[in-house]
C-alpha cells in the first residue's frame, strides 16, 4: 500500500519510519505544505492578472479587465483562507513545555 496523498498536489506524507513523537518534523511538513499552497494560489493569481491586465489596457476590453482582476484577488483572498489551522503549531510547543503530571490532571473527588 503507497503512502502516497490522494490528491495530484504535491506534498510530503509524514514516513513510517520517522518517530512520531518528533513535533519538530511535524511542524516543518506542514509548514512546507502551506508553503507549496499558498505559491499554487500565487502563481494562478499572476496568471490570471496577467490576462486581466492585458484586456484591461491593450484589448480595450476595460469591463472584462476589471472582473477579471476582481476574480484574480478573490482566489488569492481564498487561498490564504483555506490554509490549516495554525492552532496545532501554536499549542504543541505550549506542551511541551508543561510536564506530563500536570497535563490537563484534574483533582480526584476524595481529595
Amino acid at each position: 500500500m503507497s503512502n502516497q496523498p490522494s490528491s495530484m498536489a504535491p506534498s510530503i506524507d509524514v514516513e513510517d519510519d520517522v518517530d512520531p513523537h518528533d513535533e519538530d518534523y511535524a511542524y516543518h511538513v506542514r509548514t512546507f505544505n502551506r508553503f507549496l499552497s499558498t505559491a499554487r494560489y500565487f502563481a494562478i493569481h499572476v496568471g490570471i492578472l496577467l490576462v486581466a491586465l492585458y484586456f484591461f489596457a491593450i484589448g480595450n476590453q476595460p469591463v472584462l479587465g476589471a472582473i477579471l482582476i476582481l476574480c484574480s484577488i478573490g482566489l488569492l483572498g481564498f487561498g490564504f483562507l483555506k490554509q490549516a489551522p495554525t492552532r496545532l503549531d501554536v499549542t504543541n510547543p505550549i506542551r511541551s513545555c508543561i510536564p506530563n503530571d500536570r497535563r490537563g490532571a484534574r483533582p480526584e473527588a476524595g481529595e
